[in-house]
């Protein structure tokens, strides 16, 4: 499993706590050295467990189920980043809280976004132009 974002506080959290499952984690970083920082740390925490740390796209690429676990105002450029590694059939799984304090908002406030996936878009565009049957 890949968890984007381990090198901070909610994804190093979940990758101790997987990898103490017995998951083998993958931690993605933007910064390829902090990942592998984040992933000696965490094999330090966790004896036997697997932890391996990689830039974001080689870590997205690396596992069929990917966490995303960045600050919500790193999200639309994470996923833009991440969008030439991630293949169809891959589940992300969005780990983020939309807080209006990531657009200058109230910490006690959440945002409405979209539930909707880059996948739906792709397949929406694709039916628009009748590339794919509705």
């Amino acid at each position: 499993m890949t968890i984007i974002g381990a090198s901070g506080a909610l994804g190093f959290g979940l990758a101790l706590r997987l990898g103490g499952a017995g998951v083998a984690v993958t931690i993605g970083s933007r910064d390829a050295a902090r990942a592998e920082e984040a992933a000696q740390k965490a094999q330090a925490l966790v004896a036997g467990a697997s932890f391996r740390g990689v830039e974001n796209g080689v870590a997205a690429a690396a596992n069929e189920l990917v966490v995303l676990s960045v600050p919500f105002r790193n999200h639309s450029e994470t996923l833009t980043n991440l969008r030439s590694s991630l293949r169809a059939g891959q589940l992300v799984l969005d780990a983020t809280v939309p807080l209006a304090a990531a657009v200058s908002g109230k910490a006690t406030r959440m945002l409405g976004v979209w539930p909707v996936s880059y996948t739906h878009l792709d397949v929406y565009k694709r039916q628009k132009a009748g590339a794919v049957p509705r």
